[in-house]
């Protein structure tokens, strides 16, 4: 006579798969009520080096804290967590196989009795679900639909303000470069018309003749010239418009 699990005798919930269809490895374990000071092995020996066992498709190792202490788990599928079930040599593991074998028997039993002939109104509930089903199906598709293309959207939406950032960035970054190379001429054109101030003057340190063009500057036009890199173009050229009027 076979034994078949109870919910009296085991407890299903350690068994149940999670969100992603999966049964952890340590759960599995205590419910085949196996030793507790072997679980390590049998972790490495039933499922990490297990030759009938895919990584990543029959199971998952993770890593996970209990009592405070790193410790390894893996995620099984359930049909892989079902075959080290019934390899299992404890009594769970003898009563688990002797309700799968039950099952099958079943199963058997099942498929080998002629169908039932339906009755005319039985045949319009069965087409009355069929209908209901294939219309659940395609809201659900069309619904999965909607969530694609919204999705696609957002990352067409994405690239396109990533490429104008762009766009606005490299021009920017153009006009800056512009700048910088017009200024850099009129420094070199400064430097240029203050030695000739310099020599008109008869300075021989060029930072004092600097110093003497700006005090004049400022007190002809009203306005300072700092000289640093900072300097905007339009002052950098009122100041050497300034200089060439001197007549240096």
């Amino acid at each position: 006579m076979t034994t078949q699990p109870t919910q009296t005798t085991l407890d299903y919930s350690l068994i149940t798969p999670n969100t992603q269809n999966r049964v952890l490895a340590r759960n599995l374990y205590k419910f085949l009520e196996l030793r507790q000071a072997d679980i390590a092995r049998w972790l490495k020996t039933k499922i990490e080096k297990n030759s009938f066992a895919v990584e990543n498709e029959d199971y998952w190792g993770f890593s996970t804290v209990a009592e405070g202490n790193q410790i390894q788990d893996f995620e099984l599928t359930p049909n892989f967590a079902k075959k080290l079930a019934m390899m299992s040599k404890s009594k769970v593991g003898e009563t688990v196989r002797d309700y799968f074998i039950a099952r099958d028997n079943q199963l058997t039993k099942i498929e080998s009795q002629p169908p039932k002939q339906l009755t005319p109104a039985e045949m319009m509930v069965a087409q009355a679900q069929l209908s209901l089903d294939l219309e659940r199906r395609q809201t659900q598709m069309e619904n999965q639909l909607q969530q694609l293309t919204t999705v696609v959207h957002s990352l067409e939406t994405k690239q396109i303000t990533q490429k104008e950032t762009i766009t606005k960035t490299n021009a920017l970054t153009g006009e800056k470069a512009k700048i910088k190379a017009q200024k850099d001429d009129i420094g070199s054109e400064i430097n240029y018309f203050i030695r000739q101030f310099a020599t008109q003057k008869g300075i021989t340190q060029i930072d004092q003749a600097h110093r003497l063009a700006r005090a004049e500057y400022k007190t002809d036009t009203g306005n300072e010239y700092a000289g640093a890199s900072n300097t905007s173009l339009e002052s950098k050229q009122n100041y050497l418009t300034w200089l060439k009027s001197k007549n240096i």
